[in-house]
């Protein structure tokens, strides 16, 4: 199994290119195993394919950032209710929406984004 190298970045496994500027180094399957499922989970490093030491932390982040959306998502529904709540003069609906929005605010501050009351 070969991986293809150019500037030190992986851009394919086993092909065979007939150019100067692509390496082809040894590598393992379970590394192609890995590529094949999400290419950033592997690298090329110190002349060999690894496994990328920082993936977890990137799935993790990209996991963190869709949890953040979801919640200004969550956020945005609940202005609307609220909106809709006055102009409908419903207002015995705002205190529910009120204590919603202040849970969704504070799972936000846990995952460390800034209380800016709702400027979302």
């Amino acid at each position: 199994m070969h991986a293809n190298i150019k500037n030190n970045e992986i851009i394919d496994f086993n092909s065979k290119y007939l150019n100067e500027d692509i390496t082809r180094v040894e590598t393992t399957q379970a590394m192609y195993e890995l590529y094949k499922e999400d290419k950033r989970a592997v690298m090329f490093q110190n002349g060999e394919v690894v496994a990328n030491p920082e993936y977890s932390n990137i799935l993790a982040e990209e996991e963190k950032s869709q949890q953040i959306e979801n919640l200004k998502q969550q956020l945005r529904e609940l202005d609307l209710k609220s909106i809709r709540a006055i102009r409908a003069n419903e207002t015995e609906y705002l205190n529910t929406y009120e204590a919603q929005v202040l849970e969704l605010r504070a799972q936000l501050t846990e995952l460390g984004v800034e209380d800016d009351n709702g400027g979302l």
